[in-house]
């Protein structure tokens, strides 16, 4: 009787036992489910968050390539050129080929922040009234580059570019057609009697700084003691050590028996003018322009012949004297016209 109760005790305790660890295996099992599953749920989360992050990175780049697309893309304004080609008389000439170009640019869809030019040649021919178009197409730059027509020479100055855009100091250029752009064609014929003398930066003389006057043949493009252009040059110090040395200068410039009078080296048509002559003229102390890399002058001799000169001086030379290129344009035949052909 004893050892049954002793049986049935164990047989309880071992029962309670299992009971026991069958709740706590239970248990177990459900908190390590919902780990994972949580686990599992912040892993989708993290995703999904990842995968938004990435949609918008991709979304703002090609936000960036549109915007840096379309702003290549609108300097591309319309073009609208009216132009007019006349003669040394002013008057029109029709039947000039005129080749032009233009520049278009254009973005490019990709991670390049910024795109390529297109260039673009054509042609046009002016009418009865010397007087052409250029136009219906967009392009951020145009350019004149040649007029031609036998027995015609295009003075090949002047502003040849034109900026549709505005990139430059000078804003956008905007054409008007009841004022169109004249560009001047001079006849040969009259271009005969138009000698040159000289040619920039290879013919001149060494002046010294000590104010004594020094004389110039226009005639043959030579020094020469009985030359018409007489110059006196100044400078204090007379000697330079260095180019850096402070100095005063000032140059005077005469013509013998006649007159001169400023003139710009970039004038659309060199042409002397009429009146106006001084006996003498300072040459002017500014800098120098770009491109320009003289200063001009129309002339009337003693005979009434008249001339254009271009000269240049480097007033800061070491050494006592300073370096005067002179060029000059004289027309034999007391014409006005100062235009030289390209084979005079």
């Amino acid at each position: 009787m004893k050892i049954q109760r002793i049986t049935l005790t164990v047989g309880l305790i071992v029962i309670g036992s299992t009971c026991v660890f069958l709740l706590s295996f239970l248990s177990h099992k459900s908190i390590t489910s919902n780990s994972a599953s949580q686990l599992d749920n912040s892993a989708a989360s993290f995703q999904v968050s990842n995968s938004d992050a990435t949609d918008t990175l991709k979304r703002r780049n090609d936000e960036r390539i549109l915007m840096a697309f379309n702003a290549v893309e609108s300097s591309n304004q319309p073009v609208d050129f009216w132009g007019k080609i006349i003669d040394q008389n002013n008057n029109p000439v029709a039947g000039v080929r005129v080749v032009y170009s233009y520049i278009t640019e254009h973005g490019t869809i990709s991670d390049l922040s910024w795109g390529f030019e297109r260039y673009h040649q054509s042609e046009i021919i002016s009418d009865l009234a010397g007087e052409f178009y250029i136009g219906n197409f967009r392009a951020r730059l145009l350019e004149i580059k040649s007029l031609a027509k036998s027995d015609y020479e295009s003075t090949k100055r002047g502003v040849q570019n034109y900026d549709y855009y505005g990139s430059t100091s000078e804003g956008r250029f905007i054409s008007n057609k009841d004022v169109p752009i004249v560009f001047f064609m001079i006849d040969k014929e009259a271009m005969k009697d138009v000698v040159t003398y000289g040619s920039a930066l290879e013919s001149g003389m060494q002046v010294v700084g000590d104010g004594v006057p020094v004389r110039w043949n226009v005639r043959s493009g030579k020094a020469d003691s009985n030359g018409e252009l007489q110059v006196t040059f100044k400078r204090e110090p007379i000697f330079l050590s260095n180019s850096s040395e402070r100095l005063q200068w000032s140059l005077k410039i005469e013509l013998i028996g006649g007159g001169i009078i400023a003139a710009s080296p970039a004038d659309a048509i060199y042409r002397a003018p009429e009146i106006g002559y001084l006996s003498t003229i300072d040459y002017p102390k500014v800098e120098q322009k770009r491109g320009y890399p003289n200063q001009a002058f129309y002339f009337k001799a003693a005979d009434n012949k008249y001339g254009r000169l271009h000269l240049e001086l480097y007033a800061e030379d070491k050494g006592e004297s300073a370096r005067l290129y002179i060029q000059s344009w004289l027309n034999s035949s007391g014409g006005r016209l100062l235009e030289a052909g390209s084979n005079p």
